[in-house]
Parts: structure tokens; C-alpha cells; sequence
């Protein structure tokens, strides 16, 4: 009986472990505003296809002298894919070596033709797209692609790393 329980116990932390070393499979949406000149109470959104996303993982590593319960963080994966006619930017599982911690990832958003939604899109209205969500309008834009934008904003500490992780 104390062998079973042991067994269950250390099955359990082998599975835990196993578990923080996958990013698993998720999904990004970007939509389309149809309707800009009113406020986001009113927006009509549609999906937008062939838009580029980029997911970025960070974390740290093992080898880390600081890791990430110290507050360190380090890019630990970049992947970059285009969204479906439903929006959807599919993001399939990964695995980070034996004792990395990966968090959570950021994404981020674009297509030729549409802008990022600022502020002044909002006419006043207290909104936010929430984690996962880009909403574009269309517009000229003097901005650079989903990848670059990512790479730039949390990727700048890792010029090291692997293409396969990129």
C-alpha cells in the first residue's frame, strides 16, 4: 500500500514537471473593425484572414544564475503563423528542454493595410481587447510586421537564439 501511494505521488510530480515544460497548443484571433467612427460599444467585427501573428514565450533557463522565480526573463521561443477565415492563428504545441520554465505567451498582430487600434479609436470608451485578441482597422501603416514588432518588444536579450525556437 505505501509502495502504491509512493508510486502515485512520484507519477504526479514527474507529470507536473512534464506539464511546465510544454507551451501548449493555442490560439490568437484577429478581427477586423467595420465600423471605426463609432465607439467600441458598436463595433461590428469580423475576422480577418491572412494576417501574420507572432507568439513569443519567455522564461529561463536552467543555466539561468537568476531564473525566473528572481524575477529574471529571457525569449524563450518565437513562432509566427497567419490567421484562418475564422481569424484564428493556431499555435501548436512545443517543448522546452528539461528544467526551463516557460510562461504564458504574447502575441502580436499584423496585415498590410490595417493598423493596430489606438486610443483615439476608442472615442473616450474605456476598452481593451484582451490577451489573445488583436483588433485592426484598415489604414496605412508606417508599421513594421507581427515578427519584427515581437522580436523587438521581447525578444532583444536573445540574439542567440536557436532558428528552430524562431
Amino acid at each position: 500500500m505505501l509502495a502504491a501511494v509512493a508510486t502515485v505521488i512520484a507519477g504526479g510530480f514527474v507529470w507536473l514537471r512534464v506539464s511546465a515544460l510544454t507551451a501548449g497548443e493555442f490560439y490568437a484571433v484577429v478581427v477586423e473593425v467595420q465600423n471605426p467612427e463609432a465607439p467600441p460599444s458598436q463595433w461590428k467585427l469580423l475576422p480577418l484572414q491572412g494576417a501574420e501573428v507572432t507568439a513569443v514565450w519567455r522564461g529561463s533557463t536552467k543555466e539561468d544564475p537568476v531564473n525566473l522565480h528572481s524575477g529574471s526573463q529571457r525569449c524563450m521561443g518565437v513562432r509566427t503563423t497567419i490567421t484562418n477565415a475564422d481569424g484564428k492563428a493556431i499555435f501548436l504545441k512545443w517543448y522546452a528542454q528539461w528544467g526551463d520554465t516557460v510562461l504564458e505567451p504574447f502575441t502580436s498582430a499584423s496585415k498590410t493595410g490595417f493598423v493596430q487600434i489606438k486610443d483615439a479609436d476608442k472615442h473616450g470608451e474605456n476598452w481593451h481587447a484582451g490577451r489573445g485578441l488583436h483588433v485592426l482597422r484598415r489604414g496605412q501603416s508606417e508599421e513594421q510586421g507581427s515578427r519584427q514588432i515581437a522580436l523587438d518588444a521581447w525578444c532583444r536579450d536573445r540574439p542567440d537564439l536557436p532558428e528552430q525556437a524562431r
